[in-house]
């Protein structure tokens, strides 16, 4: 009995780890968002904009703190920025995003951001990268915005594993040449995918893909991408990817999208 309360507590303390200190009800929509990325991600179906303008709406008409309205605004501009690229909508929504990103960081809840705020910011840096590159543009201040607020959220909260990943991603994304020690601090920032979403396991599987491919172990890179092809068949960026490696090429830059 004590091992099973032991083993209880363990997990329900990992979660608050993993989720912060949000409500049931805040939960609840972090799901929602999640579930739209998983079925964007999976080429399931085509997710529009108007739903992450809905649940956008509904966060900020709704009674929870302040904190996680910023938290679920920010997801849902992820998400917004993500379902944009192939909504036919992606120049008007780059520019209204654009101004949305911006004005985020002169906002006084976000400048007090917990980890998980900072750790959405640097998610949202890197789906307005995609969106920017879409529109051929190069927003360099934005990708080093994943850096930053990665970093932010790690020393707010070294187990965010959505910091993590993202900061694997930028890792992968600027960095030029590897050492061991370079190489290795990206696996380990994309090896560890408990409990999230389906959305960033196959966004791990795509990254360490690359990681691989850029150090030359190709069996490894195209293992990585066949279990994300597997996990998505009709993905959209496992596609591009192995598109990618079918002209000799290494990868996207930074956000998926951009090649190289």
């Amino acid at each position: 009995m004590l091992r099973v309360i032991v083993l209880i507590f363990i997990n329900v303390f990992f979660l608050c780890g993993l989720y912060g200190e949000i409500s049931s009800e805040a939960n609840a929509i972090l799901k929602e968002i999640d579930n739209k990325n998983n079925e964007y991600h999976s080429g399931s179906r085509l997710v529009r904009t108007s739903e992450a303008k809905d649940i956008l709406n509904r966060v900020k008409n709704s009674n929870l703190s302040e904190e996680e309205k910023m938290h679920l605004s920010i997801e849902c501009y992820s998400l917004w920025a993500n379902v944009s690229i192939a909504s036919g909508t992606f120049e008007e929504d780059y520019k209204i995003l654009g101004e949305i990103y911006n004005n985020l960081k002169k906002d006084k809840v976000f400048k007090k951001g917990s980890s998980d705020i900072y750790a959405s910011y640097a998610n949202f840096a890197n789906s307005f990268t995609s969106l920017a590159f879409f529109n051929n543009k190069y927003p360099y201040s934005v990708i080093v915005d994943m850096y930053t607020y990665s970093r932010l959220a790690l020393l707010k909260d070294k187990n965010n594993i959505r910091a993590k990943q993202v900061y694997g991603m930028w890792q992968i994304a600027t960095l030029g040449f590897y050492n061991n020690a370079a190489f290795y601090s990206v696996i380990s920032s994309l090896n560890d995918t408990s409990n999230l979403p389906d959305y960033m396991i196959y966004r791990a599987y795509i990254y360490r893909s690359m990681a691989y491919m850029k150090v030359n172990e190709t069996d490894k890179a195209f293992k990585e991408l066949d279990e994300a092809l597997k996990m998505y068949p009709k993905g959209f960026y496992g596609y591009l990817l192995k598109g990618s490696y079918d002209k000799g090429k290494d990868g996207f830059l930074s956000a998926e999208g951009a090649d190289f």
